[in-house]
């Protein structure tokens, strides 16, 4: 996995500027914008 820090110069060209302090997984992002949480898959 890709840590964010490799993202980090690539967030002001993906995120709105209100969002350039915040340092979330995609996972979180997608709960918060999509309204749902996303439960890990069973072992």
């Amino acid at each position: 996995m890709t840590s964010l820090k490799d993202y980090k110069e690539y967030d002001a060209e993906i995120f709105p500027s209100d969002w350039s302090s915040l340092y979330i997984s995609g996972e979180d992002m997608l709960e918060e914008l999509l309204n749902f949480e996303i439960t890990p898959e069973l072992q």
